[in-house]
């Protein structure tokens, strides 16, 4: 066995759950139509320019815990549990006034019941922390030869920062976890990964400290679904059209790297996997690939999810595999760009 090969499981996943048939009367659903009612838009205007019909809140567990739900999840995947894992990475954004004070990587550790002694540690690069961490995982797979298998885990709550009364910024993002096992293996897995970033030097990407509206359940449905909470915190800000211009470049660019450094071609990756932000932006990824050689197919699912940051191309991947479109031995592609400003790709042969 080859200290090199290091395979990627199948994904471990947690979304808030549905509670309702109707998304209309589901208070774990944010859709366009509950939009409509909290800002000036429209459904038209958000499915155009988004790609977005639906995205899921979680009201009740930190991000912490969600990302917990998730390892279980992949543990039970694997047929593994705490006690077989030699490292725990917990990729996230920074959540400035919900951060809690003892890392999140412990918190998954002590869920999971780990053994004593093995490293936890946090991962923050933005929507691309899930790559960084899984590149990290892989780097100390390779350089440490006592450990074996190691948990990768990616939640997010972009809904504890965004403003609900912010048109441009409150259709965008979802809640979600996922996570990965990492372990040596008689075959390749992870053949390639790349990474990179720049200054955020326009400000284009980032969070900002103010007055905002929040969301809850609502006490009394006939009143609506959510009702508002006004409070100080830090909010999600964006240039719209500066990230488009930079991501599809950025992911486009990142796949023909991660691609050409394995000793590979565009022609050879049956299926691309990319960061679900904005379906025009995935377009224009998928436009420039085209013209580069690539007859991958594209995952989309951002209708259903919205942005969910470093759970999303998990949620991606974990779609593909239940809708067969990834099956066993194909060449896959993950990309993804985000906070940072950073962007990242890695290329694998599906477990």
């Amino acid at each position: 066995m080859s200290y090199k090969n290091i395979s990627l499981s199948r994904p471990g996943i947690y979304v808030p759950p549905r509670t309702h048939v109707d998304p209309q009367k589901d208070p774990n659903v944010i859709t366009n139509q509950d939009l409509e009612k909290m800002v000036d838009t429209n459904d038209e205007w958000i499915t155009r320019r988004t790609g977005i019909k639906e995205r899921r809140i979680e009201h009740y567990l930190g991000v912490h815990e969600m990302g917990a739900k998730a390892a279980e999840a992949v543990l039970k995947v694997k047929g593994y549990d705490g006690k077989d894992i030699d490292e725990i990475i917990f990729c996230t954004n920074k959540h400035h006034l919900g951060q809690e004070f003892k890392h999140h990587a412990g918190y998954v550790g002590e869920v999971i019941n780990v053994r004593d002694g093995i490293p936890m540690h946090d991962e923050a690069a933005g929507c691309p922390s899930a790559l960084y961490g899984i590149r990290a995982a892989r780097n100390n797979l390779i350089a440490e030869k006592d450990k074996n298998k190691i948990l990768v885990v990616a939640a997010e709550k972009l809904t504890s920062f965004t403003n609900y009364k912010d048109r441009s910024m409150c259709v965008l993002f979802g809640d979600a976890a996922g996570a990965y096992i990492l372990e040596r293996s008689k075959n390749p897995g992870i053949l390639e990964i790349v990474t990179h970033g720049k200054p955020d030097r326009k400000k284009v990407l980032g969070l900002k400290r103010g007055m905002g509206f929040q969301i809850k359940p609502s006490d009394d449905f006939s009143l609506g679904k959510f009702k508002f909470e006004e409070k100080e915190d830090n909010y999600i800000y964006m240039d719209g059209q500066e990230v488009m211009k930079f991501a599809s470049e950025a992911m486009s660019e990142a796949v023909h790297e991660v691609v050409e450094k394995a000793g590979y071609a565009l022609k050879d990756v049956e299926v691309i996997v990319p960061h679900q932000a904005n379906l025009r932006i995935i377009n224009s990824a998928r436009k420039n690939l085209k013209k580069k050689g690539s007859k991958g197919e594209i995952i989309v699912n951002i209708e259903e999810y919205g942005n969910t940051s470093g759970a999303s191309t998990i949620l991606a991947h974990h779609e593909g595999l239940e809708r067969k479109i990834i099956r066993p031995g194909m060449l896959v592609v993950k990309v993804t760009f985000g906070a940072g400003l950073n962007w990242a790709a890695m290329l694998f042969k599906q477990e």
